[in-house]
């Protein structure tokens, strides 16, 4: 692995973000790039902005848990505590459930919406083995118009370990098809790995190397990436693809550089933790090239209930490509130990909005940079069109 020195500096104060109704507004966060997403650390821009990874008064904090008092449209792809929540859509699949006792996440039959006995969001255009919705149905809760659909994942890892086990190794693919499947249109991938099946063949010449693996600052995605470099060839996930979710990020009280939390002298850091529990979402991913698609059939009147939205989402020791050693709580994931797995169980996905329309703030009000499933707070920018 290859460590990456990454250095940022807060130069004023940070603005919160406008009020609206959308979930959340990113506008001027920084961001990593995963091949076609792009990852927020909510829990950083909190940090900086009010000075804790959350709080009800941060600007960033983003319930995790759906309850009473949401006010906010929100859908959610795999629900922890409350089983197969209902989505309340006819052309939509209710939440899978999460994972419990287990070391990993993969979408299948027995976690399936439906497979209770209770809720059943079987639809014209539902397959199995993944989380599906129709555009039509997407857009009559958000309203694309004037929000963008982001995804918020809930790292409810435990804190133990010196932080090693928040981390947690996720991978996921969104795919757009007509309502029976038989035409893909687009498929999108958050990967920490870019390579082309070329690229990755060790008997080609020019073939690259693997990327960087392992929480900040060891490797792992590319800050302020260019989605536009990555295209999917639609191949099962292989372990270089699992982005590291999670862990702790230590900063240095002094100088702001971000510092390794198992070197660094006591006393003279601050550790964020990206374990949040259940009731908060410390991290954002958009797909950008998602949204423009999405923005492509709106421009020429396309009927929206026409397209499918599918979500393949996979988490811990996902067999394959991980393998497992040990039973019980003994078991660990091969070759990364407990540095990957579900450790805690009841994480949770959602999707949320937000902002369609962001202004253009004030440029050098914050710069900073970032690494692993992050998006180190703030370098002023608008969204690409």
């Amino acid at each position: 692995m290859k460590t990456k020195s990454l250095i940022f500096a807060m130069l004023a104060a940070f603005g919160a973000s406008s009020a609206s109704a959308a979930l959340v507004d990113l506008t001027g966060l920084g961001y990593v790039t995963y091949g076609d997403g792009n990852s927020y650390s909510l829990a950083v821009a909190n940090y900086f902005s009010c000075g804790s990874e959350y709080g009800p008064g941060c600007a960033y904090n983003v319930k995790g848990s759906p309850g009473a008092g949401e006010t906010e449209p929100r859908i959610y792809i795999v629900q922890g505590a409350g089983g197969h929540i209902d989505n309340d859509s006819a052309n939509m699949d209710d939440a899978f459930d999460a994972a419990n006792n287990e070391l990993f996440f993969t979408m299948n039959s027995a976690n399936e919406p439906g497979s209770d006995g209770n809720k059943n969001a079987t639809f014209t255009g539902d397959q199995v083995n993944t989380w599906d919705a129709t555009l039509g149905a997407l857009d009559q809760t958000f309203d694309f118009t004037k929000n963008l659909m982001t995804f918020f994942f809930v790292n409810n890892e435990p804190n133990s370990n010196d932080g090693l086990t928040q981390n947690l190794a996720v991978w996921a693919r969104v795919t757009l098809t007509n309502r029976d499947g038989t035409s893909i249109y687009r498929t999108f991938d958050v990967t920490n790995d870019p390579r082309t099946s070329e690229q990755r063949d060790g008997d080609t010449i020019g073939d690259l190397p693997a990327p960087g693996y392992g929480p900040p600052p060891i490797g792992g995605g590319v800050a302020y990436g260019d989605v536009t470099l990555y295209t999917s060839e639609g191949n099962a996930p292989e372990i270089t693809d699992f982005a590291m979710s999670g862990g702790q990020v230590c900063v240095d009280k002094t100088t702001k550089v971000l510092v390794d939390c198992t070197t660094a002298s006591a006393g003279s850091f601050d550790a964020i933790n990206h374990n949040l529990g259940e009731n908060q979402a410390p991290y954002a991913i958009t797909i950008p090239e998602l949204d423009d698609f999405i923005d492509g059939l709106m421009a020429v009147g396309s009927n929206l209930d026409d397209y499918v939205m599918r979500v393949d989402l996979r988490y811990g020791c996902v067999q394959p490509p991980f393998g497992v050693t040990g039973t019980g709580g003994n078991a660990e994931c091969v070759p990364y130990g407990t540095a990957v797995s579900q450790d805690n169980n009841f994480e949770q996905v959602f999707i949320g909005t937000r902002l369609a329309q962001q202004s253009v703030p004030e440029p050098g009000t914050l710069v900073l940079l970032g690494s692993g499933l992050l998006g180190f707070a703030a370098a002023r920018r608008s969204r690409k069109s």
